[in-house]
């Protein structure tokens, strides 16, 4: 019995260990980029429907899809994908300190120009150990960096909603 009871413990422990292993480098929720550019992550109409006003068609620029409120310069919003944007050494992260945080329980890092600013930028990690698998929003807006980034997660959220997995 003796033996029994230990091959059945050894089996048992190497199914855990097998189930553990594979969720490493494991895509959040099973969703992922597959080959979607930045401007097809998010329509106006669903940037209207989450942060409220209008926004127009989104504008390509670089790697980035740039949405400007119908109703001036800001808010504006900024898209991109296969890019972790918080890690760059220029723009929003040049004086701001990377935060981890989430996004409907998906691992991302955020930076924002709080106290006093209005930018925020999230990186949503898809597959944090692959930088093609993350998608970056970034929300100027007329409020302070906190309010930004609220709406920065939101946007990051909608899109979340939308990807296949």
């Amino acid at each position: 019995m003796t033996g029994t009871a230990t091959t059945s413990s050894r089996v048992a422990a190497a199914l855990c260990l097998g189930l553990l292993l594979s969720a490493c480098g494991s895509r959040a929720g099973g969703k992922e980029l597959s080959g979607q550019g930045s401007c097809d992550l998010i329509t106006p109409g669903e940037l209207s429907g989450v942060l409220g006003g209008v926004f127009g068609a989104g504008e390509r620029e670089g790697a980035q899809c740039l949405f400007a409120s119908g109703g001036g310069p800001l808010p504006r919003v900024s898209i991109s994908s296969g890019i972790r944007t918080t890690t760059q050494p220029t723009g929003v992260g040049v004086h701001a300190k990377v935060e981890n945080t989430e996004v409907d329980g998906v691992a991302a890092e955020q930076i924002s120009t709080r106290p006093r600013g209005s930018s925020c930028v999230i990186d949503v990690l898809l597959v944090p150990e692959d930088s093609g698998q993350v998608f970056s929003v970034t929300f100027n807006g007329t409020s302070d960096g906190e309010e930004s980034c609220a709406s920065a997660k939101k946007v990051a959220s909608a899109i979340l909603g939308k990807l296949q997995g």
